[in-house]
């Protein structure tokens, strides 16, 4: 349970989405362009289909996904929940 809330908290201070499978599929070239829309489009107007939405549309014209790294910044007085 502390990991689910560490993750909401990151994901409301931040504003980011935290390990959204469509969106590493996409990235990782494992699903095309037009299926992380399809994907999109089945989540409606939620947080989290408007989040795959962006992903799907931050390049127009993109038909591949860039490459990207992601590194987790952790807080500091949230760090206990690692060790």
């Amino acid at each position: 349970m502390q990991a689910a809330e560490f993750v909401q908290t990151v994901q409301n201070r931040q504003g980011v989405v935290i390990s959204a499978p469509e969106e590493i599929a996409f990235y990782e070239k494992w699903i095309t362009k037009e299926e992380l829309i399809q994907s999109a489009r089945m989540y409606g107007k939620s947080p989290y289909g408007e989040h795959l939405m962006r992903v799907a549309v931050i390049i127009p014209g993109l038909s591949e996904p860039p490459v990207r790294t992601l590194r987790a910044t952790i807080p500091e007085n949230e760090s206990h929940i690692f060790r």
